[in-house]
């Protein structure tokens, strides 16, 4: 898997305001805002998230534009599984960082944004990151280095919105279901 991390600038000659606008109606089709818990050996379970958008490697250009439109971020260029049906070379830009998803990405999907059910999967995945931004912040060690110490009370509340993330996927996907 190759790994590209600096973004050309973006093209002058595109609008900024209408890429953003065209980019929330592509997101809402084919892009992902996730969250779990990973959990190390010895430690507390802590929360990742992550936003993301594949595409087919022919499609890399659509892809390079979203890294160049953000300027963070990273893109992967990676092969399917070879068991699925799509075996094609893949290319999927990717954030993971808290900090520019607070300061970039939410921002740009608040002032541009997504319409369809996409939409209530970014309203939960933002809540879970500025969660998980305001933890990190107010339990950082003196001089800012080291990860920050998490309470049963804020695994509980991050836990409770990435089960509420995985339940309106399934929502999506399988329709209303008796206890909903």
């Amino acid at each position: 898997m190759n790994t590209i991390y600096s973004a050309p600038p973006f093209p002058a000659e595109i609008d900024r305001g209408y890429f953003g606008a065209w980019l929330s109606g592509f997101i809402a089709g084919e892009g992902c805002f996730a969250a779990s818990l990973r959990q190390k050996a010895g430690r507390n379970p802590t929360p990742q998230c992550r936003f993301s958008v594949s595409q087919r490697d022919d499609d890399y250009r659509t892809i390079e534009l979203i890294h160049s439109f953000f300027q963070v971020g990273s893109i992967d260029s990676y092969r399917v599984n070879k068991v699925t049906a799509n075996r094609n070379p893949q290319v999927r830009y990717h954030v993971d960082d808290l900090e520019s998803m607070v300061a970039i990405i939410i921002p740009n999907f608040n002032k541009y944004p997504l319409i369809a059910k996409k939409h209530y999967d970014f309203v939960i995945w933002s809540k879970l990151v500025l969660l998980c931004s305001s933890i990190n912040q107010r339990r950082r060690p003196k001089g800012g280095k080291g990860l920050s110490k998490w309470t049963n009370n804020d695994l509980d509340h991050a836990k409770y919105l990435s089960d509420a993330l995985r339940n309106i996927r399934t929502y999506h996907t399988n329709g209303p279901t008796e206890d909903s």
